[in-house]
């Protein structure tokens, strides 16, 4: 045992050097901020590194629902980010936390308008190099990345991850085609059928009789919790509607900026391989040799690796893969201006 244990100490004193480097965060410095987006006040944390500058910088998109800067995924991302000297702004979404308004009764648009305005503070803040500035979105945030640096010129680069390549509808069908694989075809066709009707609807404000006879019989069955909102007055069908046929490929068919788009191989909400595929070909329209499209085998929609395997190659908080990959390819954009 004595022997066991003397074999065994340099390692776990090697594992606690690197435990201790991995935890360790460097001196920064954080300044609340004010975001003016139309009549909506945003709320936002602008984090920097204590010392030196101006830095390079990256904006921080959302989500899809009610999002904002406590989310744990985006402190990973500030602390990755600000360990290799860029400044980060990452706001509360309208209607969440602090900010003003209601991202329910504002059209998708709204959310480039108020990314667009907090571009605009960053690049007129003291700590930030307004020409070396990125934007990172992250799923519906990765989907208006694009037009967000369209609507700020001179943006140095743009991440998208986990963005869908196709419509918001096209993805619903992808997503719940994943989720009723396991039921009999009948009840399969029935579910997706239920889901084109609610796209209908939503899409053109016909149809309700046809969406709600559909809803009545999907009631007890293992497909019910697909159904969308049972009144016809719901917020969530005008605000759909200005979402449902949104998709970023012609803002990539124009953007100059280097686009990096990351997906896990086993994302169950985005179509990987279509999204990849339209990606690429709106971005052949540009030809930016910085560009790079990939796919992380085994990851889901967050870019983990789950399971086993994920921890034993990652370690046993099985963190995000990507992170190194993502900060790496920034600085060398941002060097590179």
């Amino acid at each position: 045992m004595n022997k066991a244990a003397s074999l065994l100490r340099p390692w776990c004193a090697a594992l606690l050097v690197i435990v201790a480097a991995a935890c360790a965060q460097a001196p920064v410095r954080r300044q609340e901020v004010r975001i003016a987006s139309g009549e909506v006040t945003l709320a936002g944390t602008l984090v920097a590194p204590a010392a030196g500058g101006p830095h390079p910088a990256v904006l921080l998109l959302h989500g899809s629902g009610p999002d904002g800067r406590e989310n744990p995924y985006y402190e990973l991302l500030v602390t990755a980010f600000v360990r290799r000297g860029f400044a980060v702004l990452v706001y509360d979404k309208r209607g969440s936390e602090r900010s003003g308004g209601d991202w329910r009764r504002s059209p998708f648009g709204a959310f480039v308008d108020d990314a667009a305005a907090a571009a605009g503070v960053l690049r007129r803040h003291p700590w930030v190099d307004p020409a070396r500035i990125g934007v990172w979105g992250g799923s519906e945030g990765a989907v208006i990345a694009p037009e967000v640096a369209l609507r700020a010129p001179g943006m140095a680069f743009v991440i998208m991850q986990s963005a869908t390549g196709v419509t918001f509808a096209e993805q619903n069908l992808h997503q719940t085609a994943g989720q009723v694989r396991t039921l009999a075809p009948e009840e399969r066709a029935s579910a997706m059928h239920l889901q084109r009707l609610k796209h209908a609807y939503a899409r053109t404000g016909a149809g309700w009789a046809e969406y709600e006879a559909a809803m009545r019989a999907a009631a007890g069955r293992p497909y019910s919790g697909l159904a969308g909102p049972t009144r016809r007055d719901d917020w969530w069908w005008a605000w759909y509607r200005t979402k449902m046929d949104y998709t970023p490929v012609p803002a990539l068919e124009r953007l100059p900026a280097p686009v990096l788009a990351v997906w896990g191989g086993a994302d169950p909400l985005v179509p990987v391989e279509r999204s990849r595929a339209a990606v690429a070909a709106a971005r052949r329209r540009v030809n930016n040799p910085g560009d790079s499209l990939i796919i992380i085998p085994g990851a889901d929609h967050v870019l983990q690796v789950q399971g086993l395997r994920g921890v034993l190659r990652r370690g046993p908080r099985n963190r995000p893969v990507h992170l190194g990959l993502m900060v790496r390819w920034a600085a060398r954009q941002a060097a590179a201006r």
